[in-house]
């Protein structure tokens, strides 16, 4: 399991910590996607340092917002959702926007497993309650 390994947290941490012009995380979705499933196996493991999490926050906000890989955005919502920052709330409840139901599905549990709420995939009662 990947969550057992320091190591593989301190890789997926790494990636992630690119300023998005790593030219291998930029073109591969699918080390994209490996980090981000490594991270939230960490995050609920926690074993992400306090000093990593602005970086990782702000990395899957941005694949969140505009990566081309459906599977990376998934990951993402689900990646928030162990975060329960302010910005993070934002971009979930603005994620629920999005035409994909899958997407919106996932910001939805994101959501409501960090403030219990349900929202029914609307932003507006999203940000009636955020």
């Amino acid at each position: 399991d990947r969550s057992q390994s320091p190591q593989s947290c301190e890789v997926a941490l790494a990636l992630l910590q690119t300023d998005g012009t790593n030219p291998i995380l930029a073109e591969e979705a699918t080390i994209r996607l490996a980090a981000l499933q490594t991270i939230q196996h960490c995050a609920i493991d926690d074993r992400i340092p306090l000093a990593e999490l602005d970086p990782v926050v702000n990395a899957a906000k941005r694949f969140l917002e505009q990566d081309r890989s459906r599977h990376v955005r998934l990951e993402s919502a689900r990646v928030l959702g162990y975060f329960p920052r302010r910005e993070v709330l934002d971009t979930l409840v603005t994620s629920l926007r999005q035409k994909d139901f899958g997407i919106c599905y996932e910001a939805e549990v994101s959501l409501h497993r960090l403030t219990g709420e349900s929202f029914d995939c609307d932003p507006e009662i999203g940000r009636a309650h955020v």
